[in-house]
Protein backbone atom coordinates (compact mmCIF):
# COMPACT_ATOMS: atom_id res chain seq x y z
CA UNK A 1 0.00 0.00 0.00
CA UNK A 2 2.98 2.30 0.02
CA UNK A 3 3.05 3.67 -3.43
CA UNK A 4 -0.38 4.56 -2.62
CA UNK A 5 -0.02 6.58 0.79
CA UNK A 6 3.04 7.43 0.87
CA UNK A 7 5.26 6.67 -2.32
CA UNK A 8 7.97 9.40 -1.07
CA UNK A 9 9.38 6.83 1.32
CA UNK A 10 9.62 4.29 -0.91
CA UNK A 11 13.37 4.59 -2.49
CA UNK A 12 14.57 5.11 1.17
CA UNK A 13 13.77 0.89 1.40
CA UNK A 14 17.13 -0.49 1.82
CA UNK A 15 19.03 2.24 1.02
CA UNK A 16 22.14 2.02 3.23
CA UNK A 17 24.25 4.10 4.44
CA UNK A 18 28.02 3.65 4.71
CA UNK A 19 29.18 5.59 7.10
CA UNK A 20 30.84 5.96 10.24
CA UNK A 21 28.01 6.95 12.02
CA UNK A 22 25.62 4.79 11.00
CA UNK A 23 24.82 1.17 11.51
CA UNK A 24 21.03 0.66 9.88
CA UNK A 25 19.69 1.33 6.52
CA UNK A 26 16.88 4.88 6.11
CA UNK A 27 14.24 2.95 6.30
CA UNK A 28 15.18 0.96 9.34
CA UNK A 29 16.86 4.14 10.96
CA UNK A 30 13.77 5.40 10.81
CA UNK A 31 11.98 2.74 12.06
CA UNK A 32 13.35 2.67 15.19
CA UNK A 33 13.22 6.28 15.78
CA UNK A 34 9.52 6.24 15.48
CA UNK A 35 9.66 3.28 18.04
CA UNK A 36 12.09 5.61 20.21
CA UNK A 37 10.17 8.82 20.99
CA UNK A 38 7.32 9.50 22.95
CA UNK A 39 4.17 8.62 21.81
CA UNK A 40 3.01 12.12 20.55
CA UNK A 41 1.28 12.27 17.61
CA UNK A 42 3.35 14.95 16.05
CA UNK A 43 6.27 13.35 17.48
CA UNK A 44 5.61 10.11 15.93
CA UNK A 45 5.48 11.84 12.28
CA UNK A 46 8.51 14.09 12.74
CA UNK A 47 10.51 10.80 13.02
CA UNK A 48 8.26 9.17 10.31
CA UNK A 49 9.30 12.07 8.04
CA UNK A 50 12.88 13.42 9.47
CA UNK A 51 15.11 11.31 7.16
CA UNK A 52 12.28 10.88 4.09
CA UNK A 53 14.51 13.35 1.97
CA UNK A 54 18.12 11.32 3.01
CA UNK A 55 17.88 8.68 -1.08
CA UNK A 56 17.63 11.94 -2.78
CA UNK A 57 20.47 13.29 -1.78
CA UNK A 58 22.57 10.74 -1.22
CA UNK A 59 26.04 10.78 -2.67
CA UNK A 60 29.29 8.58 -2.18
CA UNK A 61 32.59 9.86 -1.91
CA UNK A 62 36.27 8.89 -3.26
CA UNK A 63 36.62 6.70 -0.14
CA UNK A 64 33.23 5.07 -0.54
CA UNK A 65 31.49 6.67 2.81
CA UNK A 66 27.99 7.88 1.70
CA UNK A 67 26.90 11.86 2.09
CA UNK A 68 23.37 12.70 3.09
CA UNK A 69 24.07 16.86 2.96
CA UNK A 70 20.96 19.06 2.77
CA UNK A 71 18.66 15.90 3.74
CA UNK A 72 16.28 18.20 6.29
CA UNK A 73 15.83 20.92 4.05
CA UNK A 74 15.05 18.15 1.52
CA UNK A 75 13.00 15.77 4.02
CA UNK A 76 10.87 18.93 5.15
CA UNK A 77 10.42 19.74 1.45
CA UNK A 78 8.64 16.46 0.85
CA UNK A 79 7.16 16.25 4.62
CA UNK A 80 5.11 19.47 3.42
CA UNK A 81 3.25 17.70 0.31
CA UNK A 82 2.60 14.40 2.37
CA UNK A 83 1.42 16.42 5.58
CA UNK A 84 -0.94 18.65 3.40
CA UNK A 85 -2.17 15.22 1.60
CA UNK A 86 -3.16 13.83 5.04
CA UNK A 87 -4.81 17.06 5.81
CA UNK A 88 -2.88 17.86 9.00
CA UNK A 89 -3.91 21.14 10.74
CA UNK A 90 -1.06 24.28 9.76
CA UNK A 91 -0.79 24.35 13.59
CA UNK A 92 0.92 20.67 13.68
CA UNK A 93 2.24 21.07 10.59
CA UNK A 94 4.91 23.45 10.54
CA UNK A 95 5.40 22.51 14.16
CA UNK A 96 6.70 18.89 12.39
CA UNK A 97 8.28 20.82 9.57
CA UNK A 98 10.59 22.81 11.98
CA UNK A 99 11.22 19.52 13.88
CA UNK A 100 12.46 18.19 11.05
CA UNK A 101 14.73 21.15 9.64
CA UNK A 102 16.28 21.35 12.69
CA UNK A 103 16.69 17.68 13.76
CA UNK A 104 20.16 17.44 13.03
CA UNK A 105 21.69 21.01 13.36
CA UNK A 106 24.94 21.14 15.21
CA UNK A 107 23.91 22.96 18.85
CA UNK A 108 26.87 24.46 20.60
CA UNK A 109 27.08 24.69 24.49
CA UNK A 110 28.43 27.69 24.67
CA UNK A 111 26.26 29.52 26.37
CA UNK A 112 26.04 32.35 24.07
CA UNK A 113 25.99 30.03 20.89
CA UNK A 114 23.01 28.31 22.42
CA UNK A 115 20.38 31.44 23.32
CA UNK A 116 21.37 31.91 19.31
CA UNK A 117 20.40 28.23 18.27
CA UNK A 118 17.12 28.42 20.77
CA UNK A 119 15.90 32.08 19.53
CA UNK A 120 16.49 30.91 15.71
CA UNK A 121 14.96 26.86 16.26
CA UNK A 122 12.13 28.60 18.69
CA UNK A 123 11.91 28.32 22.33
CA UNK A 124 8.36 26.43 21.66
CA UNK A 125 9.80 23.45 20.61
CA UNK A 126 12.83 23.11 21.78
CA UNK A 127 12.30 20.48 24.32
CA UNK A 128 10.71 18.49 21.66
CA UNK A 129 13.47 19.32 19.54
CA UNK A 130 16.09 17.56 22.15
CA UNK A 131 13.95 14.56 21.67
CA UNK A 132 13.70 14.31 18.22
CA UNK A 133 17.78 14.53 18.31
CA UNK A 134 17.71 11.88 20.80
CA UNK A 135 15.68 9.42 18.96
CA UNK A 136 17.72 10.17 16.09
CA UNK A 137 20.92 9.30 17.68
CA UNK A 138 19.80 6.57 19.62
CA UNK A 139 19.59 4.52 15.93
CA UNK A 140 23.03 5.38 14.57
CA UNK A 141 26.29 4.21 15.97
CA UNK A 142 26.85 3.29 19.26
CA UNK A 143 29.23 6.04 19.42
CA UNK A 144 27.25 8.46 18.24
CA UNK A 145 24.74 7.74 20.30
CA UNK A 146 26.47 8.37 24.11
CA UNK A 147 28.44 10.89 22.89
CA UNK A 148 25.55 13.30 21.49
CA UNK A 149 24.05 12.01 24.67
CA UNK A 150 25.85 13.00 26.80
CA UNK A 151 26.17 16.51 24.60
CA UNK A 152 22.29 16.82 24.83
CA UNK A 153 21.73 16.31 27.93
CA UNK A 154 24.15 19.43 28.97
CA UNK A 155 22.28 21.26 26.56
CA UNK A 156 19.17 20.31 28.10
CA UNK A 157 20.23 21.23 31.11
CA UNK A 158 21.68 24.95 30.21
CA UNK A 159 17.96 25.43 28.92
CA UNK A 160 16.35 24.85 31.66
CA UNK A 161 18.66 27.12 33.97
CA UNK A 162 17.84 29.19 31.21
CA UNK A 163 14.47 29.21 31.79
CA UNK A 164 14.40 28.99 35.76
CA UNK A 165 16.84 32.42 35.31
CA UNK A 166 13.79 33.91 32.49
CA UNK A 167 16.37 34.67 30.29
CA UNK A 168 15.37 36.39 27.19
CA UNK A 169 15.39 33.89 24.52
CA UNK A 170 12.86 35.34 21.61
CA UNK A 171 12.55 38.90 20.61
CA UNK A 172 8.74 38.93 21.86
CA UNK A 173 10.12 39.04 25.61
CA UNK A 174 12.50 41.74 25.40
CA UNK A 175 11.93 44.39 28.22
CA UNK A 176 12.03 47.22 24.99
CA UNK A 177 9.22 47.55 22.59
CA UNK A 178 8.45 49.85 19.70
CA UNK A 179 6.71 52.47 22.12
CA UNK A 180 9.99 52.51 24.09
CA UNK A 181 11.80 53.33 20.77
CA UNK A 182 9.60 56.01 19.53
CA UNK A 183 9.82 57.83 22.49
CA UNK A 184 13.52 57.47 22.31
CA UNK A 185 13.31 59.60 19.00
CA UNK A 186 13.39 56.23 16.46
CA UNK A 187 11.25 56.57 13.46
CA UNK A 188 8.69 54.08 12.40
CA UNK A 189 9.28 51.22 10.46
CA UNK A 190 12.44 49.83 9.42
CA UNK A 191 14.28 51.92 12.07
CA UNK A 192 12.33 50.21 15.16
CA UNK A 193 12.72 46.93 13.02
CA UNK A 194 16.43 46.58 13.09
CA UNK A 195 16.88 48.49 16.58
CA UNK A 196 15.56 45.48 18.45
CA UNK A 197 16.99 43.03 16.41
CA UNK A 198 20.09 44.28 17.13
CA UNK A 199 18.95 44.73 21.31
CA UNK A 200 18.24 41.06 21.17
CA UNK A 201 21.09 39.86 19.50
CA UNK A 202 23.12 41.75 22.18
CA UNK A 203 20.94 39.90 24.80
CA UNK A 204 21.60 36.75 23.54
CA UNK A 205 25.40 37.04 23.51
CA UNK A 206 25.78 38.69 26.98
Amino acid sequence: LLEHIMPEFIPNINCKQNSPWHKYTVDEHIIRTVINIDKKMELRWTMILHDIGKAYVKKTDEKGIDHFWDHPDVSAELAEDILDRFNFDNKTSKKILRLIKYHDYNISLDEAELRKAIALIGEDIFDDLLKVMNADDSAKAEVVWIENKEKNDAIKQAFDMFRTKKQCLSRSKLKINGNDLLELGFHEGQEIGNALEYLFGQVLIN
